[in-house]
């Protein structure tokens, strides 16, 4: 029976790591140099364990900044409007307490009603909501009933994005 290199074990296992260079049983990342993998002890056996690399670690955060601003765009979202940027009041603890519980609310199908007068602050929680659920890379939408109906496109295809969209 012909015993596999570690090299070529590595190419098997590696899943996404994409290129390194093994060396003393060992994958290193070809880009940073960082070690790819581990050796613990588990079960009175050495194991190799893969590792996360620093620098595909960056890139997936860069990754995940440029969904963000995908979803931001295509959710009619200002990003400047977060729970960070506002007022402490009662209203944006509930506004971030739903947020921050939305798996629940969506199960439930609990909504949350955003009523006041011209400048209360309406549109910056529903955005601070909606900036705060994609950030979690959860689909928001926001927008007006007028705004859908003036948009000169097909009612059904809107209503269509409206009814898969998580969060409108």
């Amino acid at each position: 029976m012909k015993q596999e290199s570690i090299e070529s074990k590595a190419e098997k296992t590696s899943k996404g790591f994409g290129h390194f260079t093994v060396r003393d049983g060992i994958a290193f990342c070809d880009i940073c140099g960082a070690a790819l993998q581990k050796k613990i002890s588990l079960a009175g056996r050495e194991k190799l364990v893969w590792l996360t690399c620093p620098c595909r670690d960056k890139q997936a955060n860069k990754t995940n900044g440029e969904r963000v601003e995908k979803l931001q765009k295509l959710g009619g979202l200002s990003p400047k409007y977060t729970f960070d940027l506002a007022q402490p009041s009662r209203v944006m603890d509930v506004c971030k307490r739903y947020a921050s519980r939305w798996d629940d609310a969506e199960k439930k199908g609990a909504g949350l009603l955003l009523w006041g007068g011209v400048g209360t602050g309406k549109t910056f929680a529903a955005h601070c909501i909606a900036n705060e659920l994609i950030s979690g890379d959860i689909p928001a939408l926001i927008t007006s009933l007028s705004r859908v109906m003036n948009s000169g496109f097909d009612r059904t295809s809107i209503l269509k994005r409206i009814r898969d969209t998580p969060l409108v």
